[in-house]
């Protein structure tokens, strides 16, 4: 009898170093594929105006394509490329996308009407207008939330769209006019012909977008 007992008790000390041993396997496979390096290539890179000069103003929210190649990034610099509203005071202009080409250098305004416009809202003063974002894997297409009012015709109705830029074509075009707050448009396996809106739970809002 007392021979079967410590066989039980040896059995479930080995189940349960089996199931320590699983799980730290799991965790330090996992913890290698999560570890793998991103081949970026190219040295690092400075965000510049075309004559060479720093943007002349608030430049944030970098993000990279899944290579590394396509940098997308917010900023108020009225110097990075021209079109930028002159007739508008710096502390109420809005903040563009840009999307910089790591290896030809080339950079590109995506928060544009077809019209080549930035983005703008006057109802929106001062309000931030770069909110969330995603790229194609290819650089083409980039997905991107705002509150404008010119980048489609008719002007979406008052609150937050997803709108999707295709770089090639030169085109914008609305995807979702919510009139809410959602999070972040993501395109599916880096595909840019599939979007995913992870839409959160959202408040109704007031005749400004706002929720009340």
């Amino acid at each position: 009898m007392r021979h079967i007992e410590i066989s039980k008790g040896s059995a479930r000390m080995c189940r349960r170093r089996l199931a320590l041993f699983m799980c730290a396997a799991s965790l330090f496979l996992n913890g290698i594929a999560y570890a793998q390096p991103i081949t970026l290539g190219g040295p690092v890179t400075r965000v510049l105006s075309p004559d060479g000069t720093a943007p002349d103003a608030f430049t944030a929210q970098p993000h990279l394509s899944f290579d590394g190649r396509y940098l997308v990034f917010s900023s108020k610099a009225r110097n990075l490329l021209p079109g930028m509203p002159a007739n508008v005071p710096d502390a109420e202009l809005q903040r563009q996308w840009y999307v910089l080409d790591r290896q030809t250098r080339q950079l590109d305004r995506v928060s544009v009407n077809n019209q080549g416009e930035p983005q703008a809202d006057p109802s929106f003063d001062g309000f931030s207008m770069t909110r969330k974002m995603d790229i194609s894997d290819d650089g083409r297409y980039v997905a991107f939330e705002s509150y404008a009012n010119n980048l489609v015709t008719p002007a979406p109705r008052i609150g937050v769209s997803v709108y999707l830029r295709d770089r090639v074509s030169r085109t914008t075009k609305i995807i979702n006019d919510m009139q809410r707050f959602s999070d972040y448009p993501r395109f599916v396996g880096g595909r840019g012909d599939v979007i995913a809106l992870l839409c959160q739970s959202i408040p109704p809002v007031n005749a400004n977008g706002y929720p009340e």
